[in-house]
């Protein structure tokens, strides 16, 4: 009888479907920083975190707006497995998966940009490091910035929006 129980309990995550693989089928860590250099300064910046379908979003904003009190966010939420698939084809047709560092000076006035993304997919790991300006207004810049692969960077903003869509994190 002891065998008999000692061989169901050993069983049991595998009768109730608990028993996973340890390699991460889907995980993201996000980090983004947009920091104005100005007569008026401020900065937001925001992560998000996911493994699995759970996740978690911050958002932090700090700087000049009068009469305004710097604000944050902090928010968990979760997906279903169809959104996360969703989200995969999302990565993968905005070019999100790959391995790039790109680092430009900031020693400008204008907008600096900080942006990181480590992204695993099926098993497989890739990571996107990028530092510079995506806007240079000082010693006659036109605006335009030092970053080259700056779209990424936009792609990444369009991925935020994207899970705080489907995690429900827009307020009513």
């Amino acid at each position: 009888m002891l065998k008999t129980f000692v061989l169901l309990l050993l069983s049991l995550p595998v009768l109730t479907g608990c028993a996973r693989d340890p390699e991460v089928d889907f995980a993201l860590n996000l980090y983004l920083l947009s920091d104005e250099q100005s007569d008026d300064s401020n900065s937001v910046t925001e992560t998000l975190e996911m493994e699995g379908v759970r996740g978690n979003y911050t958002w932090s904003y700090y700087g000049y707006h009068p009469g305004e009190p710097p604000a944050d966010v902090n928010e968990d939420f979760k997906l279903t497995e169809e959104q996360v698939e969703s989200l995969k084809l999302f990565i993968k047709d905005q070019g999100l998966n790959m391995d790039l560092a790109e680092e430009k000076p900031m020693d400008e006035l204008g907008r600096r940009m900080e942006f990181t993304l480590s992204v695993t997919m099926n098993g497989e790991s890739t990571e996107i490091s990028m530092k510079g300006m995506s806007y240079i207004w000082e010693n006659g810049g036109d605006g335009s910035g030092n970053l080259d692969n700056i779209a990424l960077i936009e792609a990444a903003q369009s991925l935020i929006y994207t899970v705080k869509d489907l995690g429900g994190l827009y307020e009513d």
